[in-house]
């Protein structure tokens, strides 16, 4: 991928990378209000755009778009802010794992577009698992005492969409930023 090639850090975040995760934040942020409910657990496919971004631009650039983006959503959607800090966190880590993706798939990554775009469910999927992690905090508040059973459904809710829409927005952003950087 191209935004990935050079000898650019994990950890790097100009100004390109930042745009990019401000950008998917917004649009994150909107397309994150589009959720289908099923069971304890709500289908949101613009989630797919955190572990994108991470996969993409890096685990800084991932975190900046789960949590901002997940805040947008709340804002918009009425939430406070002070009971529903915990979910931006669980957004923001899920990007960040996928951002770390070079450490844990390196094998794919090098490679072609569909080697890349299987890294990309890797990491939409591990992102998504991991993120929500943060949900199984003793006093995370939304779950009425039973937060394994509200982690389990959305996480794998998460990880689905990413399954399927990473390695999507992966081919499509693929050839994007190689027109881009000529």
């Amino acid at each position: 991928m191209s935004s990935r090639s050079g000898a650019r850090s994990l950890w790097a975040l100009d100004g390109r990378a930042a745009a990019y995760a401000l950008i998917g934040a917004a649009l994150y942020g909107l397309l994150g209000l589009f959720e289908a409910q099923y069971g304890p657990a709500a289908v949101r496919p613009g989630f797919a755009l955190v572990p994108f971004v991470g996969f993409s631009f890096g685990p800084i650039a991932g975190f900046a778009t789960g949590f901002i983006g997940q805040g947008i959503v709340e804002g918009i959607g009425g939430v406070s802010p002070s009971s529903s800090w915990i979910h931006g966190l669980a957004s923001g880590l899920a990007g960040l794992v996928a951002g770390l993706a070079p450490l844990y798939v390196a094998r794919l990554m090098t490679g072609g577009l569909a080697r890349r775009s299987a890294a990309g469910v890797v990491a939409g999927i591990v992102g998504s698992f991991d993120g929500g992690l943060i949900l199984l905090l003793a006093g995370s508040g939304s779950f009425g005492g039973a937060p394994l059973d509200a982690y389990l459904p959305q996480a794998l809710a998460n990880a689905i969409v990413s399954a399927i829409l990473v390695p999507v927005l992966v081919y499509a952003w693929d050839p994007l930023s190689e027109s881009m950087a000529s």
